[in-house]
């Protein structure tokens, strides 16, 4: 975290809540259709990450929360109700990167981050792939959307595998170019913390998210997720997973490249 004066602190955080709206809304807008209620591509998560490590947990709960709420009121009509408990899950998912980044880059030895790296990954490529032939719920949605069932549970199983252990790889060549300084500016990040960052945050994402639907469903709505929708819990756990591995790639180069420049911000030092 940067020290910074609150002035600079609250220009930032707006700064990053419009970047958040625009990478998130205006991007999940192109991909309305059978996963969208769901999960989708979101580059805007980069955003929030970067801004709790940058600015601090509680900014980074505000930007995720605010690029939430903000977000709803400007294009809420394309993307259906309102959903308070999804707010306070962007605020808790607002506040998890910073202690996630800061478990990464304590971690001295190389083995023991990269260790990390591939067996996260693994879990996640093993419970994405046995969603995607298992889960009863992806298979009514793929049906319903008119997909060639085996076609795209091959597609989406040599995607999830492809994504995942081809960035891991690129995050390892370039990482070794790397030497991350902690006593220096957070641009020093290499791109194997912000993988991990990304990774973690996703897994995390898989298993809170669809708690806030479902609580959304039961609570507002008096009416259980799976009868409203057809759609349980395992199933966006699923449907998260599957997406994570495009967006965990995405997200983890992007936020190279706002640690890259982030120096261009702001000068000063860390916050040990």
């Amino acid at each position: 975290m940067i020290r910074l004066r609150p002035v600079l602190k609250i220009t930032y955080a707006a700064l990053f809540i419009g970047l958040n709206i625009l990478l998130t809304r205006l991007v999940g807008l192109a991909q309305i259709g059978a996963f969208f209620s769901w999960a989708r591509i979101a580059p805007g998560t980069s955003v929030t990450i970067f801004a709790s490590i940058f600015l601090g947990p509680l900014y980074g709960a505000l930007v995720g929360v605010a690029g939430d709420a903000l977000g709803w009121l400007l294009l809420g009509q394309f993307t259906g109700t309102f959903n308070f408990f999804l707010s306070i899950y962007y605020a808790i998912m607002g506040c998890l990167p910073f202690f996630i980044f800061k478990g990464f880059t304590s971690l001295k030895k190389s083995y023991l981050k990269w260790g990390t790296l591939w067996v996260l990954v693994v879990l996640l490529g093993l419970f994405a792939t046995l969603g995607i032939w298992l889960s009863k719920g992806v298979e009514n949605i793929l049906l319903k959307a008119n997909f060639e069932l085996n076609v795209t549970r091959i597609v989406l199983t040599i995607i999830t595998f492809v994504f995942l252990c081809g960035s891991i790889l690129v995050s390892i060549l370039v990482g070794r170019k790397q030497k991350a300084n902690k006593m220096q500016m957070m641009a020093d990040a290499t791109l194997g913390d912000c993988f991990g960052v990304s990774l973690s945050y996703e897994l995390i994402a898989a298993l809170l998210k669809p708690v806030a639907f479902i609580a959304f469903y039961s609570l507002i709505l008096g009416n259980s997720l799976e009868a409203a929708t057809g759609v349980d819990y395992l199933t966006i756990v699923v449907l998260t997973l599957i997406f994570a591995c495009v967006n965990i790639p995405l997200n983890a180069f992007l936020l190279s490249l706002y640690f890259r420049y982030g120096n261009i911000l702001v000068r000063g030092k860390t916050n040990e």
